[in-house]
């Protein structure tokens, strides 16, 4: 009885960490294209594109 309680929650927290890691990779993605089209009309591309590399290490950290 314990055993297949702790499994269910196993797979429930299985899935939930699978969820939330395929939904971040999809916030970095539409991130990464809202930074690149900014950075095509922003005259300071480079301070964009290098405070969007230090956001993404902060979160792979």
């Amino acid at each position: 009885m314990f055993r297949s309680i702790a499994r269910l929650f196993q797979s429930i927290i299985i899935q939930s960490l699978v969820i939330i890691q395929t939904f971040s990779c999809h916030i970095l993605l539409m991130l990464s294209r809202v930074f690149l089209f900014l950075s095509i009309f922003d005259s300071q591309s480079s301070f964009s594109i290098n405070s969007f590399h230090s956001l993404v290490s902060e979160l792979i950290k």
